[in-house]
């Protein structure tokens, strides 16, 4: 698949780009959380996954060697442990933690070895729920200025009452809507009800959905898969590589993606661009990414949520401290390639982790 446009078209959407960027090489390990395969309303009628879910793609960047034996030793861990995952930082975590785990010793260790290392952190974080419901938007007629606007406040709206939004993709066999007369005046009626933080962006929202009210087609949510919303994960996994075309590029063993890259290489002005899939236990550095992209995951969740600001001051010594470092690496990061830090999401959240980021250093 020829991704050479959209590759050009990276220094036009990428704040701070410089053409420089892409001709970087860097050597960029990947492992992903959150991996659901496909994203979809199952046959209970309700989401595979639970609304919130991110899926994050990406690791650790680095060009020094790093042992098993270094790994184990450093974080304390069995001499004759042969993978790091999250759950050997802290293992009671559920999917969505992210202030217990900032409590515990060896991820101060983990972070310590990142900066020892001088490596750095790379991802691309797709919140699953957002994903799927932009596409309204972007089968409207509206001023495209207000596009990330109009997504914002639908997402707002929707994760007031994630339920009746799922029913509503239930009963119109979403996305792959038969009756858009039925489906815009459902949403009109839910959208009106809500009560957000943004009332002047809740009417905004409302007029636009209906100013086109009579509309025959919704472009983006018809003659699609009926009740799937992501039918593959590939399309992430082709990203990076258009990205990084001069780097090298190693990702976690996934045989879905295995296959599909295999047959869809991505190629970029002719020319094919290369990977390499491998076993974590083989790559000390895939390890390391396992536990990164983890900790993204959980800070997009944990900066979702209104009080994150008061459950930041109420950190002990030991989880700001460790919150300071991940933002030093993450800063860091950031400042050394804008296309090391990846969002689909609400763009409240983006800022949230990007204001954090930058102050609690």
């Amino acid at each position: 698949m020829d991704y050479t446009e959209l590759y050009n078209m990276l220094r036009f959407f990428v704040p701070g780009f410089s053409p420089e960027i892409l001709a970087k090489r860097y050597k960029l390990y990947f492992d992903e959380t959150n991996n659901a395969k496909k994203f979809h309303i199952k046959d209970d009628d309700r989401l595979n996954v639970p609304v919130g879910v991110r899926f994050v793609l990406g690791g650790v960047s680095c060009s020094n060697d790093l042992t098993q034996e270094e790994i184990n030793n450093t974080l304390g861990l069995q001499k004759t442990s042969n993978e790091l995952k999250l759950e050997k930082i802290y293992c009671h975590a559920t999917w969505n933690d992210f202030v217990p785990v900032l409590k515990s010793s060896k991820l101060t260790k983990y972070l310590v070895l990142l900066e020892e290392k001088g490596a750095l952190v790379h991802f691309s974080s797709v919140n699953l729920f957002y994903y799927s419901l932009v596409d309204i938007i972007d089968s409207l007629d509206y001023d495209l200025n207000y596009s990330f606007a109009l997504k914002s406040v639908l997402y707002q709206v929707a994760m007031q009452y994630p339920d009746v939004f799922i029913d509503l993709f239930r009963d119109n066999t979403y996305p792959d809507v038969k009756d858009v007369n039925k489906f815009m005046e459902t949403l009109v009626i839910i959208v009106n009800r809500t009560t957000i933080s943004d009332p002047i962006g809740k009417q905004v929202l409302l007029d636009m959905l209906i100013s086109n009210m009579g509309k025959s087609e919704l472009a983006f949510i018809q003659d699609e898969k009926p009740r799937v919303f992501i039918e593959s994960f590939l399309q992430f996994y082709q990203d990076p590589l258009y990205k990084f075309t001069n780097s090298i590029i190693v990702f976690d063993n996934e045989l879905d993606m295995m296959e599909g890259l295999g047959e869809t290489p991505v190629e970029v002005n002719g020319k094919k661009i290369n990977y390499r899939f491998v076993d974590s236990k083989s790559e000390p550095w895939v390890q390391m990414s396992d536990v990164a992209v983890s900790l993204v995951a959980r800070y997009l969740c944990f900066v979702e949520s209104d009080d994150y600001l008061q459950k930041i001051e109420a950190f002990t010594k030991t989880q700001m401290a460790n919150f300071k470092k991940l933002n030093s690496i993450l800063a860091a990061s950031e400042h050394e390639n804008k296309l090391f830090w990846h969002f689909v999401d609400d763009g409240r959240i983006v800022q949230r982790f990007s204001e954090c980021v930058r102050k609690y250093q």
